[in-house]
């Protein structure tokens, strides 16, 4: 459970808290798993910060700047990826580090939540508040370990975007439409809006 700038853990058997972290994650955010070695670790994105934390323990072991307000981390492999205000980051994770590789420069949007893909990382965020059609939200595609950006285009607004993948394609609500867009760094390509 994430509470305002706390994870926390639930004992399923009594229902009650085994432990608290203070200082990692936000309320608006979920944590992320990721597995090495075959140990399981939280990566928590939120409040300024990107942290590994061992969930028997609740320990965190270490963090990274990074994490917007309420975006979740998206994990692939040994790398992570979040939105973090007005950046999208990626990060290298090992059992003791969290190291960040590259920052691009993204709409300030504090609830997007990127997604990996096929080695890409997709985000899609920004924009002004209410319903508005004009083109002042991104969408974005880079490579995850380099950095580079492979396309990045303008969008009505797409606060509060967390897209999903299904069948290499990006499911995202962007302002009052549900957009479909193939998932490739070739090109943004909108497949269809509904």
């Amino acid at each position: 459970v994430i509470t305002p700038r706390a994870l926390e853990a639930i004992d399923i058997a009594n229902s009650q808290s085994a432990w608290t972290t203070t200082g990692v994650g936000s309320e608006f955010s979920s944590a992320s798993t990721w597995s090495n070695a075959g140990k399981t670790y939280f990566i928590v994105a939120g409040g300024g910060n990107v942290s590994l934390v061992d969930p028997k323990t609740g320990k965190r072991i270490d963090g990274a700047k990074g994490g917007g307000y309420g975006s979740t981390a998206a994990v692939s492999g040994d790398y992570a990826a979040a939105s973090a205000g007005d950046e999208l980051r990626a990060y290298k994770l090992s059992p003791t580090t969290v190291e960040q590789l590259w920052a691009v420069p993204f709409h300030k949007e504090q609830f997007a939540s990127p997604l990996v893909y096929n080695k890409y990382v997709y985000a899609l965020g920004g924009g002004e508040a209410g319903w508005k059609q004009e083109p002042k939200g991104k969408a974005l595609c880079v490579e995850l370990q380099s950095g580079k950006v492979a396309w990045e285009e303008p969008l009505p607004m797409a606060q509060l975007a967390s897209p999903i993948i299904a069948d290499g394609k990006i499911l995202a609500v962007v302002g009052p439409e549900l957009v479909c867009i193939n998932a490739t760094p070739e090109k943004m390509e909108i497949l269809g809006r509904a």
